[in-house]
């Protein structure tokens, strides 16, 4: 919920311990004017640890929506206590670009309910200045990093406004949104299916589609994708165990005749996206994560 009070704005979660009987404003802020901050129409997501994710519509900016290339358009906070209080305030959520709208958040996948990977999606509208353009994108971070538009999936092309989602099933989610011709972006209400297809593999974006993938025993999953459009292979390594802490954790392609490319470090989610032109030619892949690593064979020749 979002309200003013004395000329002061304030966003907050209401929540309900007693299946809906009654119910009870918890985790609630109110920006400080200086901070050109007014949290409104919240979506909430549940992570993968029990916090909760607030996403919200930043009013405050609602005369300059392109500042810093619309990036002052978004905001998010969390709750670490099922709602009571707000363990992160409200701050700019830079990755998601969007006109000042509602948006919609939404849980695909999690590896607590026998996800291979986490992900988490956002839809709203992608142009700074209008309500047009609606793109669904994924984190794999628990909305610690968000797709930039071109990575994301692009729903409706023309004009668009506020929007719903829910989960189908394991592999899809269902878009509710308001949709129309040029100048008339709530002229209808739509839906569209979008599918794990048609988002894109893991961290490597849209166009990518899994063709191989080997498990690092319960630690993560290594996989390989490739984009027919532009001739490229990806290759990502997505934690299960110990996901959202630091560990080892890589990534590597290898096309034949050149480099290896790697991706390596201390990550919480996920090595890569590691990518390379492979087109006619065979590629080398794999990584590791928990101590375990897989390395493939000279393959996927072609």
């Amino acid at each position: 919920m979002s309200y003013t009070m004395d000329g002061k704005n304030s966003g907050a979660l209401i929540y309900s311990d007693d299946q809906g009987v009654t119910w009870k404003r918890g985790a609630t802020d109110t920006p400080a004017a200086s901070a050109e901050l007014n949290p409104q129409e919240i979506s909430v997501t549940e992570l993968l640890d029990g916090r909760v994710y607030a996403a919200a519509r930043n009013q405050a900016n609602n005369d300059n929506k392109c500042l810093s290339g619309g990036a002052k358009n978004r905001a998010y906070a969390i709750s670490s206590d099922g709602g009571a209080s707000f363990s992160t305030k409200f701050t700019f959520e830079e990755d998601l670009i969007t006109p000042v709208v509602q948006a919609s958040t939404a849980r695909m996948t999690a590896t607590d309910k026998a996800g291979k990977y986490n992900r988490i999606l956002f839809a709203a509208p992608s142009v700074c200045d209008r309500r047009k353009e609606l793109v669904v994108r994924s984190s794999f971070d628990e909305g610690a990093n968000w797709q930039g538009n071109s990575a994301g999936t692009l729903v409706w092309s023309g004009d668009a406004a506020y929007s719903d989602m829910v989960q189908l099933s394991s592999g899809s989610v269902g878009v509710l949104y308001e949709a129309g011709p040029a100048g008339n972006a709530n002229e209808t209400i739509r839906f569209s299916t979008v599918t794990e297809t048609t988002l894109g593999a893991p961290v490597c974006g849209g166009g990518y589609g899994v063709i191989d993938s080997a498990p690092l025993g319960t630690a993560g999953t290594v996989y390989l994708s490739y984009n027919a459009s532009n001739g490229q292979n990806c290759v990502s390594t997505m934690k299960s165990a110990s996901a959202g802490t630091a560990t080892a954790t890589s990534a590597y392609l290898e096309v034949s005749g050149s480099s290896r490319i790697t991706d390596s470090g201390s990550f919480s989610w996920f090595a890569g996206p590691v990518k390379a032109a492979a087109a006619g030619k065979c590629v080398k892949w794999g990584g590791s994560a928990g101590g375990t690593s897989y390395n493939s064979p000279s393959e996927h020749c072609g």
